[in-house]
């Protein structure tokens, strides 16, 4: 498990991962413990896009709401 059980923050930089779900499965399995920081660098297309299909998910919502977080397009 990474983060608050190991005593350390985790940090994952995901680079052009495009609609990857790796982050999304290790937060549902609990392998991933706050604190950590979590930036995903990819074409804002996708990016958006893969913002709606966080927000048309019941499941996936229900994962950021537990998690207090709000999926987000930054920078230009």
């Amino acid at each position: 498990t990474l983060g608050m059980n190991s005593g350390q923050n985790v940090q994952i930089v995901s680079l052009g991962s495009g609609l990857e779900t790796l982050w999304f499965n290790l937060m549902d399995e609990g392998h991933i413990k706050k604190p950590f920081k979590f930036v995903e660098l990819d074409l804002e297309v996708v990016v958006k896009k893969k913002i709606r299909k966080i927000n048309h998910s019941k499941k996936l919502t229900k994962l950021f709401e537990k998690i207090n977080l709000q999926p987000t397009v930054s920078g230009k």
